[in-house]
Parts: structure tokens; C-alpha cells; sequence
């Protein structure tokens, strides 16, 4: 099995219908269809895409096994940051995920890795997490704290984690 995390470079259909099915199966069990649907339309509208695409302020990466798409990131400077990196220099993980098919420990790592290069010149890491994602002990287990605050899931209603990573 061949794993390559990369840029996602260009604005065909892709990346939207990977974002679409990361999401799916990432809430539908937790939240209704038509909450995920909406959710969907809002986030994943093609013209607010595009534009966050094309800010220098994102960054998705996407992680191919086989050449396929498996999984993205989404890194942004945008959204409320925790009170633990006070002035210091963060970036957010404002998505992480993983096709449910591709869900291995090799996947994750090439993601998450490349996540992490991406973002060495900052201070600190965060990540908003549904509070029950299986993916919290995996940010936790890579050095990610979790902190007494957190910022709701923009559009979906289940309680979420925050967590920090700081660079000292």
C-alpha cells in the first residue's frame, strides 16, 4: 500500500465529494441526516470552498493510498483561539479525517505528519473535536492537551473538545 500525504493543488470535484464523505461518515450516526445535509450545503458550498481555498489564510492536504483519496486537513488561521496560546503564534486543524475504508494507523500518521511540518513555524496547534471523536486519544497520543474550553462545531450541535499542542 502506497501513502502520500500532499497539497491539494486546483479546485476540481474531488476534493469537495472527499470533504462530503468524510463528513458523512464522520456524523451520521450522531447527528440527523437533514443536520448533516445542511451542514453540508452551508460548509461545503462551492463558491465559500473555493474562496477559502484560494486565502493564503488555508491549507488543505489531502492523504492518497494508492492513489486515491483517503482523507484531508484542513489548516486555517481563522477561528476563535484558545486562551492557553495567548499572543503566541497558532494555527487551527479546522478538519481532520479519514474515509472510514482508509482508517489505519499509517493513514493517519502520513496525514498528521505532514500536518505537523506544515505547521512547525507556529507556536501552537489547536483542533476542535466532537467530544466522543476516536480521534481525541490519537491527537492526545501525539501531544495535543485538552483544554477546559471549547468552540462548538460551526453548524452542528454536539459538544466538542478543544485541544492544544504548544511548541515551546
Amino acid at each position: 500500500m502506497e501513502i502520500i500525504t500532499k497539497f491539494n493543488i486546483g479546485t476540481g470535484d474531488m476534493l469537495p465529494a472527499l470533504m462530503e464523505e468524510v463528513t458523512r461518515e464522520k456524523f451520521s450516526a450522531l447527528v440527523s441526516t437533514g443536520t448533516i445535509e445542511k451542514y453540508i450545503d452551508d460548509k461545503f458550498d462551492r463558491k465559500v470552498l473555493m474562496a477559502d481555498l484560494n486565502n493564503i489564510a488555508n491549507q488543505v492536504l489531502v492523504v492518497y493510498v494508492d492513489n486515491k483519496p483517503a482523507g484531508y486537513a484542513h489548516i486555517t488561521a481563522k477561528g476563535q483561539k484558545p486562551e492557553v496560546l495567548g499572543s503566541k503564534r497558532g494555527i487551527r486543524l479546522a478538519e481532520f479525517g479519514i474515509l472510514q475504508q482508509y482508517n489505519e494507523d499509517a493513514v493517519r500518521l502520513s496525514l498528521f505528519e505532514k500536518c505537523m511540518l506544515v505547521t512547525k513555524s507556529y507556536d501552537g496547534v489547536w483542533i476542535n473535536e466532537y467530544a466522543e471523536s476516536p480521534l481525541i486519544s490519537f491527537f492526545e497520543s501525539k501531544g495535543f492537551v485538552p483544554q477546559d474550553e471549547s468552540f462548538g462545531l460551526e453548524g452542528l450541535p454536539l459538544p466538542a473538545k478543544c485541544l492544544v499542542k504548544l511548541r515551546v
